[in-house]
């Protein structure tokens, strides 16, 4: 699943830097396992790394806006050797994740 991100321009450090790093090395990545809220304007993606190491990223989209998702929860440099430990961290940093139904387990 691609998702498309639109940044804007500020300086060094800021949030939309790191929005634009994540840009680049996003598309690197494969993304392994994907679960939404219950409403549907977040989602927390599992990815799998080009050198074997496993990370996730929280976004969020406006329906109404139609440009695509965002991340917000900026937690995509975080590294772990195996998705189960990737997963679990995803659902102890993510609160909506923990409430929606299969989000512990990682299953749909």
């Amino acid at each position: 699943m691609t998702r498309w991100l639109v940044s804007a321009s500020f300086g060094p450090g800021s949030a939309s830097c790191r929005l634009r790093e994540f840009i680049k090395i996003a598309h690197k990545n494969k993304v392994m396992k994907s679960m939404n809220s219950q409403d549907g304007d977040h989602c927390v993606d599992l990815f799998l790394r080009p050198e074997g190491t496993f990370g996730f990223e929280e976004f969020r989209r406006d329906v109404e806006d139609g440009r695509g998702w965002f991340p917000i929860g900026f937690f995509g440099d975080r590294v772990f050797s195996t998705s189960d430990d990737a997963w679990r961290e995803a659902v102890n940093s993510i609160v909506w994740l923990r409430e929606t139904p299969g989000g512990e387990s990682g299953t749909n």
